[in-house]
């Protein structure tokens, strides 16, 4: 009986790139609220920008999936 290797590593490798892309959401997530934040003293300019960050940070994280 042979034993395959090759699952047990595509399995582990799955696991790895996939915390790895849930951190990078989460730091730009936290990224863009910080930026957010800083915006919030601005008005109507500042909500404007907020609401551009937000998109942003989407796109960069659907682009980067």
């Amino acid at each position: 009986m042979k034993i395959s290797w090759k699952a047990p590593l595509k399995q582990i490798n799955d696991t790895y790139y996939k915390k790895i892309d849930n951190y990078y959401d989460e730091i730009c997530d936290e990224i863009t609220r910080l930026e957010n934040e800083a915006n919030e003293k601005g008005g109507l300019i500042g909500w404007l920008g907020n609401q551009i960050n937000n998109l942003g940070n989407e796109i960069d994280k659907l682009v980067h999936h």
